[in-house]
């Protein structure tokens, strides 16, 4: 396996549990393997996904809330297509556990995983979704329902947050801070409501993201028009209201000092209503 991009990342608040994102490069084609070293046993998660349940009680499990994903991507980071990997081959023993994934020439490839500790593998638990709605989704960002379980996952792509969607007019993803707000919002209100940790952990998990993702230039900048990543008001107004959301749920300097210092500075572009910065 070539490890050209890995980032993994602890979750404040939610000691022993860490994700990672793994992304594999475009290179020629080649099959690659995934080996958890140990006894596991594979289980479906009520969460989504699966889980690779540790044998040794001590040892730590894997959620595997997605199948991996191939991606082809632009230099600017836009997806420009995806679809499903293939599996070549399954094989387990009582000393690891190894899955064995198809590379195509000239994609990427994607897999998110999180580590879990055994105390917190209750953080898989949630709540039955009937109990906050009795379609079994929530409202996200005023313009789509999820599923109340693990409707976020398909936006968290390589620790950023992606449209769901190929967007008008380009028919490229890209990292979209209104949806990660909407996100947000989405599971800081279902975490009240059920008290389940789960949703707790996806909601840093985005937090983290959005902090961590604004880069040298010390603000978001999306590109969802053209190929001079532009960064637009109304998804750069998301990401610093879910700052303040955050600052007010945890009094963290490195927040207070994340809003501070995010300025737009650049020219004002207008484009059906909308107002766009692009990079000074």
């Amino acid at each position: 396996m070539r490890r050209d991009q890995r980032s993994t990342r602890p979750i404040s608040g939610t000691e022993g549990a860490s994700c990672c994102f793994v992304r594999l490069q475009r290179s020629e084609a080649q099959t690659i393997s995934f080996i958890a070293q140990g006894a596991y046993l594979l289980e479906a998660s009520m969460s989504g996904g699966w889980l690779l349940k540790a044998v040794d009680a001590d040892a730590p499990s894997f959620w595997i809330p997605q199948a991996p994903i191939l991606r082809t991507l632009d230099d600017r980071g836009h997806i420009t297509a995806e679809r499903p990997a293939s599996v070549a081959g399954l094989r387990a023993s009582t000393n690891e556990m190894a899955v064995e994934l198809q590379l195509p020439a000239n994609w990427c490839l994607d897999w998110h995983a999180g580590a879990l500790n055994p105390v917190n593998r209750i953080f898989l638990t949630p709540c039955n979704a009937r109990s906050i709605s009795k379609k079994n989704t929530i409202s996200c960002g005023g313009r789509r329902s999820i599923s109340a379980s693990c409707g976020c996952l398909p936006y968290l792509l390589h620790g950023h947050v992606y449209t769901n969607d190929f967007i008008w007019p380009r028919k490229w993803k890209f990292c979209s801070e209104i949806d990660a707000y909407g996100l947000y919002l989405a599971l800081h209100g279902v975490e009240l409501a059920t008290r389940k940790k789960f949703y707790g952990l996806l909601k840093r998990q985005i937090s983290v993201f959005r902090h961590c993702s604004s880069g040298a230039r010390r603000g978001w900048y999306q590109g969802e028009w053209t190929d001079l990543m532009e960064s637009h008001y109304r998804l750069h107004n998301s990401a610093m209201l879910m700052l303040e959301a955050g600052l007010e749920q945890e009094a963290e300097e490195t927040i207070r000092r994340a809003l501070e210092s995010r300025r737009l500075p650049g020219l004002l572009l207008g484009q059906d209503g909308y107002r766009a910065v692009v990079p000074a």
